[in-house]
């Protein structure tokens, strides 16, 4: 399973977020619920770089190194 990094657009509101979601659900415009907010949000941008999972693990404990207060 591939996971590709989006830009979303709440459906009902205004709020807007970016996050990494399986492939099978990234789709332009899309509509997918995200769990963290509870509602559904609309796939406006798809980047073309993908990741395996435990590719995009490595890659979030990396970047997270590189910001101590998340580290935690």
């Amino acid at each position: 399973m591939r996971y590709h990094q989006c830009r979303f657009k709440e459906v009902d509101g205004n709020r807007e977020t970016i996050g990494w979601i399986e492939e099978r659900g990234a789709k332009l415009g899309a509509n997918v619920e995200l769990k963290e907010f509870g509602t559904m949000f609309k796939v406006v941008s798809v980047s073309e770089f993908s990741f395996s999972k435990d590719e995009l693990k490595a890659k979030q404990d990396s970047d997270r190194r590189g910001l101590p207060s998340l580290s935690k």
